[in-house]
């Protein structure tokens, strides 16, 4: 009887008629306990919004504790509180994760290009880092005459004419292609 009992306070199902030997018991209670683990310190969770009272970009943070991973399913069951639909949910969730990663890692499934209609081809280009190659921009678009009072079309205007420059030019795109290339893989 007293197997039975420590056994079902394991949260771990037991077939009817089914008798564990002690070694098994012990095994089991021994797996099943929770381990001190490190703790994982989460990226916060973080917003950029308008304040409205100043009328500036304010990014906002949450504090989040640090993270302690379960190490057993008996353990993530407790801190549900045993709720099945929650743990469900969770795995879900986590299997969605694992699936998005799996096609990231898969070389044979290529990263497409989706444009304005829809339409999806894969990816040919270079991909790079943007803000390298938006301070690449600011820095030549001195040359072209910018200037920080100029109205926000002229500002545009010259900043294309310098990723026009860039593009037809075949020194700066190698330049940019060795220094801010980056790997979708």
């Amino acid at each position: 009887m007293a197997a039975t009992s420590s056994l079902q306070s394991s949260n771990e199902p037991v077939s009817e008629g089914t008798k564990a030997s002690p070694r098994k018991r012990k095994n089991k209670m021994a797996t099943s306990q929770t381990v001190p683990t490190e703790t994982v310190d989460l990226v916060p969770p973080q917003r950029t919004l308008l304040n409205l009272d100043t009328f500036e970009d304010v990014t906002l943070i949450k504090k989040v504790p640090p993270f302690v991973p379960v190490t057993t399913a008996a353990e993530a069951m407790a801190r549900i509180n045993n709720d099945q639909a929650k743990f469900i949910e969770l795995m879900n969730k986590a299997l969605q994760s694992e699936a998005k990663q799996a096609a990231i890692d898969d070389s044979a499934n290529p990263w497409l290009e989706v444009d304005d209609d829809g339409t999806e081809t894969p990816f040919t280009g270079t991909a790079a880092n943007k803000t390298v190659v938006n301070k690449t921009i600011a820095g030549l678009a001195f040359s072209f005459g910018y200037d920080a009072k100029m109205k926000p079309e002229q500002k545009k205007a010259i900043k294309q004419q310098v990723r026009d420059l860039i593009k037809n030019t075949p020194a700066i795109l190698d330049a940019l292609r060795a220094s801010a290339s980056e790997s979708v893989e």
